[in-house]
Formats: structure tokens, C-alpha cells, sequence
């Protein structure tokens, strides 16, 4: 029994794959998920055995939401979960308090999202509040119209002002909490990308790291399987780089090596992702634009490194490029295309050097 409780703990604490979203709302939408499921299960046991078949839809429905919104957090954005199960918490309070009564308590559950709507760090504290309220004014809704204490005249007045007070509460507290809360996830989530960024770069040029990029590359390939867009790959080299560590030292080779990597970090804003595969190589990944106009861009490019001047111990260095260049097909596959690039990189070298291959 110990081992499953265990094994149902790990998959609810499992981490979240989309990046920049928060875990903390994630595991708390599914252990609420859980509860639901569990909620549904025995609601449909109990309205089965009165024999209250219309009730049944609404708890299937219940279950089947709960199950889905579970489902959404392991695969999608954390905020479309939470919209889900505030989506299912509100059908079954309404749906149930209108059927029965404001004694049943189906109403309480629409409190829990309430407080729930705070935790999502993602949404700005206006939006937050506005949710909040809008669960207030469900539940008051509720409140007029399932209560007995509307027909108890001067009990009425007193009940609303005992509600609204809790609502009040309520929503002071999700503010509170989530002003602190919402800085120390910030901090960590900070943090977190900082380490990432860190694992992620080389140290030297500061661009993308050939283990990163690579994952890079795979993430690209599934979404081009989807969106088809076009990719096209890179494989850019620095010309007798040896020739400038040896002459200069490695010191001015390092200085070149950062220079370029800063002028490749310019070039590809907005056009895709460059890293240093290794050495003087890098690898340049362009998305959404073919490759007959990579060729022209990388063509101005290569003049721009040509007419560099690279200033180094008050000395100045002039490099050139070579590039390899070749577009992704799906038939060919990620490996494929790199090795394809590589060698186009080569030809060009053998071919004299300072042009692009295509």
C-alpha cells in the first residue's frame, strides 16, 4: 500500500514540461484534480443507489472534466488547466445548488477557486482579483436564489452581510498571500532560468552549447511534423583560426572567438538560434525563412566578418568564414541535414575558403 501511495505521489509532484510555468500550480491544479475524481466517484455511487439518475450526467461530467483537466497539466499550459477546473467546479456548484438546495453545499465548492485563482503566478494580480470576484458573484447568485434565508425577511439582510463579509475575506486573503507568494516564485523562477542559462551557453561566447542546441533542434523537429515550417541549418567555420592562435596567442584567439559570436548573436535576432558547435565551428538554425534567402543573408554576412576589424593587445585581426549551408527536410531528419551542412562547410573550405556552400 506504502509503494502505490509513493508512486501516486511521484506522478503528482512530476515536473511540468512547459517552460516559464509555475510547478507550484501545477501539482496543487492536480491534487485538486485527484479529489475531484474521487468526489465524482462517490457522488455517482450515492445518486445511483437513491435511484437520482438525471443526477449521474452531472457528476459523469464532473469526472470526466477532472480526469482531463489532470491530463492537461502533464501536456499543456499549467493556466488552461486551472481554467478547466474552475470550468468543472462551477458547472457542478451551479448545476448542483439550483437542483437541490443551498443545504446540499454544492455551493462551497465554487469558494475553493476563490482562493485556487491566486496561485497562478502567470496571470497579473488584476486579472486574479477579477476572477475571484466573478466566483463571488456566482456564489451570491447562489446564495439569493438557492437560500432559504430569502424567505425569512429580516434574516436575509444579515446573511448577505455575513456572506459578503466572507467573501471579502477570502479574496483579501488570495491577495495577500499571492503578493508574497508571487515573489518568491519570481525569485526562484529567476533563479532557476539563471541555472539553466548557465548549463545551457558556453562560457567563453556566451551562445548556445552544443548539448542545448541540440535539444533545441528536437524540439524543432517535432513542430515542423506539425507546422511545416521551413528550417534551414548552418555550418559556419573560422578560417585559419589555428593561423590567428598561433600568431597572436590564445588570448587574441579567445577575443576573436567572442567577436564573432557577438556579431552571430546580432545577425540571427529574430531569424532563429546559433551555437558554438565546437572549436571555431558554429551552428546556425534558421526558422521560417527557406534557404535561398539564408544563402543571401549569410552572404552579407560573411562580407560584414570579412571587413571586421578585431582589435586584440593593440593589434588588429582580419578573419573570414566559410558556410556550409543545407535546408531541413523531414525525410532527412535532423542528423542528416547537419552532416549535409558540414560537408557543404568543407567543400567550401577546400574550395578556397571565405564563401558560402549551398
Amino acid at each position: 500500500m506504502e509503494g502505490i501511495f509513493h508512486k501516486l505521489y511521484n506522478f503528482i509532484e512530476k515536473d511540468i514540461k512547459a517552460q516559464g510555468e509555475s510547478k507550484t500550480m501545477a501539482v496543487l491544479v492536480r491534487y485538486i484534480s485527484c479529489i475531484l475524481m474521487l468526489y465524482n466517484v462517490l457522488m455517482i455511487a450515492i445518486f445511483a443507489v437513491r435511484g437520482a439518475f438525471p443526477f449521474l450526467l452531472l457528476f459523469v461530467f464532473g469526472l470526466a472534466s477532472a480526469i482531463a483537466t489532470l491530463y492537461i497539466t502533464y501536456t499543456n499550459n499549467v493556466g488552461r488547466s486551472l481554467i478547466s477546473l474552475a470550468s468543472t467546479v462551477d458547472v457542478i456548484a451551479v448545476v448542483g445548488a439550483f437542483a437541490t438546495s443551498w443545504m446540499f453545499g454544492f455551493q462551497y465548492l465554487v469558494v475553493t477557486m476563490m482562493l485556487v485563482v491566486f496561485f497562478n503566478m502567470t496571470w497579473n494580480m488584476l486579472k486574479r482579483v477579477l476572477l475571484a470576484v466573478l466566483h463571488a458573484l456566482i456564489l451570491t447568485i447562489l446564495a439569493a436564489v438557492c437560500s432559504k434565508a430569502t424567505e425569512q425577511g429580516m434574516v436575509w439582510p444579515a446573511f448577505g452581510v455575513n456572506l459578503n463579509a466572507f467573501i471579502l475575506i477570502i479574496i483579501s486573503v488570495g491577495v495577500a498571500y499571492s503578493r508574497k507568494f508571487s515573489a518568491s516564485e519570481y525569485k526562484l523562477y529567476e533563479y532557476n532560468k539563471k541555472l539553466e542559462r548557465m548549463a545551457g551557453s558556453d562560457p567563453l561566447t556566451g551562445l548556445l552549447n552544443r548539448r542545448y542546441m541540440s535539444d533545441v533542434l528536437h524540439k524543432l523537429e517535432s513542430r515542423y511534423k506539425q507546422e511545416r515550417v521551413p528550417l534551414a541549418m548552418a555550418m559556419g567555420d573560422i578560417d585559419f583560426f589555428k593561423k590567428v592562435n598561433d600568431t597572436y596567442g590564445h588570448d587574441s584567439g579567445d577575443v576573436v572567438l567572442k567577436e564573432i559570436a557577438a556579431m552571430l548573436t546580432t545577425f540571427m535576432e529574430n531569424k532563429g538560434y546559433v551555437s558554438r558547435w565546437g572549436g571555431e565551428e558554429f551552428l546556425l538554425v534558421f526558422r521560417g525563412i527557406n534557404a535561398d534567402e539564408v544563402f543571401q543573408m549569410l552572404e552579407g554576412f560573411r562580407d560584414d566578418v570579412a571587413k571586421k576589424n578585431i582589435e586584440s593587445d593593440g593589434k588588429t585581426i582580419k578573419v573570414t568564414m566559410t558556410f556550409g549551408l543545407e535546408e531541413y527536410s523531414s525525410h532527412a531528419g535532423i542528423d542528416e541535414t547537419i552532416k549535409k551542412a558540414d560537408e557543404k562547410l568543407y567543400l567550401g573550405k577546400n574550395g578556397g575558403r571565405n564563401r558560402v556552400v549551398y
